[in-house]
């Protein structure tokens, strides 16, 4: 009796908590940090995600750990339910289609084709789609404008996000003459190629929508998009993913993997795991 009242209270106390937006912003090292303009490989994958923001890092640390694995593949969410609390991770509804709009702002001021990179972007999203055997499925809608937040630990600015769609951007980490690129500077690209997250998560059973996921962004350095090379590059992918509700995982045969190279791909982990969170349903 005793033991389940203190089961109850932990769980009512990790609940409350669910107020706090968990704004999770994951990197990875190979994939997104580089030296010079060249991605650094063989550096050991980081002991945990980077870039939480300050006021949440001991929430969000208390909160990670839900690491799934089957078999020799892994997949981590991005925003694993409180522990012991019998909720589904942090997962968009696979019965909506998932808009995506694109600030081609950086891109125009960079020279960067914008049909190209639509064309890019389709194909991210259509590799996600065909790996979790269509439960997800994406549409894009057009252009939006983006610009980054205010907040230096931030990211997009909030109040720019669109309910159940995926915000993408193009920023720099350099101070540029124009006027144009101030809202598109971002310091935390200094040295990556891409920063993806979700906000906000809430695993509230009163709001009915428990562990839903209703807004993504990601972010990639329009410097470097032209050392990617053609095709759909692998940190367009992998942002993607983090967008999507997957975190870094250990695997390195996962384009999840947080020392995953430039030529990595969607593995079975990744496949395994954005399966896992579309079946998760919308309630």
């Amino acid at each position: 009796m005793v033991a389940t009242l203190r089961a109850l209270l932990v769980l009512v106390a990790v609940l409350s908590l669910t107020a706090v937006i968990l704004f999770l912003l994951v990197v990875g090292r190979d994939i997104e940090a580089f030296e010079g303009k060249l991605p650094k490989l063989g550096e050991p994958a980081p002991a945990v995600d980077e870039f939480f923001l300050d006021k949440t890092m001991k929430f969000a640390d208390q909160q990670r750990g839900s690491r799934v694995t089957t078999d020799d593949e892994s997949y981590v969410p991005l925003a694993p339910a409180p522990q012991g609390s019998g909720l589904p991770a942090g997962h968009w509804c696979a019965a909506n289609t998932i808009g995506y709009r694109i600030d081609f702002t950086g891109a125009d001021l960079s020279g960067i084709s914008r049909e190209a990179e639509v064309r890019r972007w389709e194909s991210v999203f259509d590799q996600w789609s065909q790996a979790s055997d269509g439960q997800y499925t994406f549409e894009y809608r057009g252009t939006a404008t983006f610009p980054m937040s205010d907040d230096s630990d931030g990211l997009i600015a909030n109040n720019s996000l669109i309910h159940n769609e995926i915000a993408i951007s193009y920023a720099t980490s350099t101070h540029k003459a124009q006027p144009e690129w101030n809202a598109y500077r971002l310091p935390a690209l200094d040295d990556k190629l891409g920063i993806g997250g979700i906000i906000p998560v809430s695993w509230s059973e009163l709001s009915g929508h428990s562990g839903q996921i209703t807004r993504g962004m990601l972010v990639i350095d329009v410097d470097d998009v032209p050392l990617m090379g053609r095709g759909t590059p692998a940190p367009y992918v992998h942002e993607a993913g983090h967008a999507l509700g997957l975190a870094h995982t250990a695997n390195e045969k996962q384009v999840m993997f947080a020392g995953a190279g430039m030529n990595a791909t969607i593995g079975a982990g990744d496949r395994t795991g954005i399966t896992y969170l579309g079946g998760l349903g919308c309630s």
